[in-house]
């Protein structure tokens, strides 16, 4: 369970009288503790997610109970990162206790995935990079686009569909927003990550250039000692994060 502290007491006690995870964020924004931005995301998602569990063919109790707990566990952890911020390494593992960050990543993503439209090719090749890891050897994949969410539905479709465990091997490079962002981290916390400033971005502040630059050449020194132990997979995106059609040119950018 969540370590409990004064903010994660007051969101249970809210809830376990009978409170609405909208009024919850009413309340908190009232009470100063979070923006009015980030209660507006949370208010659209926790509807958007509710509604895809109603969907979902694996759940066997209402959906408003699943969205309920998840997110009423998601809030606690948001809390807990504002109140004692989680200092990243430059190579992060997957944390598994004394909460585990992982299994609550796939647990939250599990009931929004549609396992049976859910098409999976090349299993052959997932094959051959179990080989080579055994075998002490690296393997790099790449990927057209990258969300936060992507780590943990990979990872469940592999499960659910394949009944493999690739996923929890995978080493995800991803840029800064996933170790900052407040409602990324308890999901980033759950993954094995490497993180980069992505050069389209490099500018955005002048003065941090440098730093930036600095971490990112520090970020590729720890993926090269990282292949030097061997038997690692890496899965980046070349081209960044979201791969989005030009309205120019209607091509992918």
């Amino acid at each position: 369970s969540v370590a409990e502290t004064s903010s994660t007491g007051s969101i249970k006690k809210f809830l376990e009288a009978g409170g609405s995870i909208p009024d919850l964020m009413q309340k908190l924004v009232k009470d100063g503790v979070i923006p009015q931005q980030y209660a507006m995301i949370i208010g659209e998602w926790y509807e958007s997610y509710s509604m895809a569990v109603e969907k979902s063919k694996l759940v066997t109790e209402p959906a408003d109970q699943i969205t309920l707990r998840y997110f009423a566990t998601l809030l606690e952890l948001c809390m807990n990162q504002m109140q004692s911020p989680y200092k990243f390494n430059l190579f992060h593992e997957s944390v598994r206790e004394p909460f585990d960050f992982y299994q609550f990543g796939l647990d939250f993503a599990k009931p929004v995935i549609n396992f049976e439209d859910s098409i999976i090719q090349g299993t052959e090749n997932i094959a051959k990079i179990e080989e080579y890891l055994e075998n002490g050897e690296n393997v790099i994949i790449l990927s057209n686009h990258q969300s936060e969410g992507e780590p943990h539905a990979i990872d469940s479709v592999l499960r659910q569909v394949l009944d493999n465990t690739l996923g929890e091997k995978l080493i995800f490079m991803a840029g800064d927003r996933v170790r900052e962002d407040l409602l990324a981290v308890p999901f980033t916390l759950g993954r094995n990550i490497i993180t980069v400033y992505s050069k389209k971005h490099m500018d955005d502040v002048p003065e941090l250039k440098g730093e930036k630059q600095s971490h990112n050449k520090k970020t590729i020194q720890e993926v090269g000692k990282l292949f030097r132990e061997g038997g690692k997979v890496l899965w980046l995106a070349p081209s960044g994060g979201r791969d989005r059609r030009s309205k120019e040119t209607s091509k992918v950018e």
